[in-house]
């Protein structure tokens, strides 16, 4: 039984990473500037469709006692077993923390588009706390399910 599962897609960075992907290869055609060569044209639109794979969407899916964090095709997940909640709180993202994985002041940080999100505490598994914020397109419903599992 899923309790709760929304998915997310960022198409701010599909369209981005598109883009230059299709610019890279009008470059090389039109030969534009001091357009790539085709060797690098292939490694780059490679690269970049890696990235879309990886960072097209944002699932966030409470499953028993796991809140799973899954990005793109799920090569990248983190999992927080919810019997160990310390808090729930819901946040407003400065703009500059942007999109993606990354760590702040207040700890990692999982966004793909907006500026609300969830952050949760939590003791890890050597016994100190830890904090993760989560963004998503509905914080609320979220921060409900997580305080109903945990109090």
């Amino acid at each position: 039984m899923v309790d709760y599962k929304k998915t997310q897609i960022g198409w701010i960075a599909i369209a981005l990473l598109s883009a230059i992907i299709i610019l890279l290869f009008c470059s090389y055609t039109f030969q534009w500037g001091n357009p790539p060569s085709f060797k690098k044209l292939i490694y780059l639109s490679i690269f970049l469709l890696v990235c879309i794979l990886l960072f097209f969407k944002l699932t966030i899916k409470l499953k028993n006692s796991i809140l799973k964090i899954i990005f793109g095709v799920g090569l990248i997940r983190f999992n927080i077993n919810i019997d160990k909640l310390i808090s729930v709180r819901l946040i407003e993202l400065p703009w500059y923390y942007g999109i993606g994985i990354k760590k702040t002041s207040e700890g990692m940080l999982f966004n793909i588009q907006g500026k609300k999100a969830v952050e949760v505490k939590y003791i890890n598994k050597k016994g100190g706390s830890k904090s993760v914020t989560v963004g998503t397109a509905d914080p609320e419903e979220l921060r409900k399910v997580l305080e109903s599992r945990f109090k």
